[in-house]
């Protein structure tokens, strides 16, 4: 029995040791020989969880968390481990619920609040996160990864400038995170700041020449500028360093497209689709592309790709509804547009273009309803004073009309078509 306990933590020294110098498989092999001589330690159990997470066996990994917590159910660290092993497995709720066991037990570890922030991130509950993050940096005010990850949090909230505060902090404490500087640009962007993202995303790549996610956000800020042909320089950094990033390819193919050229454009969503066939967004710029090229029955296919994807696609749904106008088939454009309101009842396109279909068929009382819906939301909309009076006018009132016309032409005094309708009004009038 001695000879047994002694070649026992020969066995789990070596594991440890291997364990430590990255040689994972030596090491299960060392705490399996030992566990043959004495099952029942959570330690060894413990640390041939964590050789395996290494290795990427992570349902072994939990099973071995498992066994460890069999002996020992107050092992708060099998606990967080446990948790990491279910969250990379995308098992978000089971890791929720070890992180919080691992926290009842020890609810002064940082590393297992920043977890929990983490699953419940990915669960889409931000408010959560951002509370265990707190909870992680009263302990450890420190944490540069928990003020980057807090940040990202307070981005999902669109709470942008607080983001940018909490990358700043990261920051202070890592000048080298690169993640955090590709973070606080896409706050910065989100900001209205476009030139400041892009040095952030400057910093980044400085840290990091390789780092493709930012290169794309790079290029996605000189798009907002309108710097097509810059944008395109950077995606194709990216996809120099990442040939199948579909995004990139998708957000090339919208730059192509900006600067007229649809054909083209194309050609990089189609490569964006073959990577990553239910990407929504590229199916939605194929069906542009295709209406801009004068093939709208294709271009009617790819909306109808979108909403399979994304049935909540207010975009796909109005633009649908547009394509089918030219068809002169208004009936089911309207129904296009009454989607795009039930989504987004404040929509001033749905509501313009739902107007627009009913003057088509002779709507005009239903049409006007719609207008005037529009000029609550946005009243100096001057097409839809515009509009508005030429419905009034095909009701034949139009000493109604003409107020409406004189307010678009208040709006915008070169609006030609305003001045028209007015001349035209006028005349009827007169």
């Amino acid at each position: 029995m001695k000879k047994n306990d002694n070649r026992y933590e020969v066995l789990t020294n070596q594991g440890y040791r291997q364990l430590n110098a990255g040689h994972f498989a030596d090491a299960i092999e060392s705490y399996d020989q030992a566990l043959q001589i004495q099952s029942n330690d959570h330690l060894s159990w413990y640390n041939r969880g964590n050789a395996l997470g290494e290795l990427g066996r992570l349902d072994e990994a939990i099973q071995s968390y498992d066994k460890a917590l069999q002996f020992n159910p107050k092992y708060h660290l099998a606990w967080n481990n446990r948790g990491i092993g279910l969250r990379k497995l995308g098992r978000h709720l089971g890791a929720v619920e070890s992180y919080e066991k691992a926290l009842r037990i020890n609810p002064n570890d940082h590393r297992t609040w920043y977890n929990l922030g983490l699953a419940l991130y990915n669960l889409s509950r931000y408010n959560d996160a951002q509370k265990s993050y707190d909870k992680a940096l009263k302990i450890n005010p420190k944490a540069h990864q928990a003020w980057n990850n807090r940040g990202l949090t307070l981005y999902q909230l669109g709470r942008f400038s607080e983001a940018i505060k909490n990358y700043d902090k990261a920051l202070q404490l890592k000048p080298d995170n690169h993640a955090a500087w590709n973070n606080r640009g896409l706050a910065s962007e989100k900001s209205g700041h476009l030139t400041e993202a892009i040095e952030c995303y400057d910093k980044a790549l400085q840290l990091n020449p390789d780092y493709y996610v930012a290169w794309n956000n790079r290029g996605l800020s000189f798009s907002a500028l309108g710097e097509y042909e810059q944008a395109i320089e950077n995606y194709d950094h990216a996809l120099q360093i990442q040939p199948d990033y579909h995004e990139a390819w998708n957000n090339r193919g919208l730059a192509v497209y900006n600067l007229g050229h649809p054909g083209e454009a194309l050609e990089d969503y189609d490569k964006a689709l073959q990577l990553w066939p239910n990407l929504h967004q590229a199916w939605y710029n194929r069906g542009n592309a295709l209406d801009s090229l004068g093939h709208p029955v294709e271009a009617i296919e790819n909306y109808d790709k979108v909403l399979q994807i994304k049935p909540d696609s207010v975009e796909a749904w109005n633009n649908r509804g547009t394509v089918l106008e030219k068809f002169g088939r208004y009936e089911q454009a309207i129904e296009c547009y009454d989607q795009v309101l039930q989504l987004q009842p404040n929509s001033v396109k749905g509501w313009n273009n739902r107007g627009a279909a009913l003057e088509e068929i002779g709507q005009y009382e239903q049409a006007i309803e719609c207008y005037d819906k529009v000029l609550q939301f946005q009243p100096d909309f001057h097409e839809v004073w515009n509009n508005r009076g030429v419905a009034l006018g095909n009701l034949g009132r139009f000493e109604e009309a003409i107020p409406n016309f004189d307010k678009a032409l208040q709006l915008n005094p070169n609006y030609e078509i305003a001045q028209q309708n007015r001349d035209l009004a006028s005349k009827k009038l007169g």
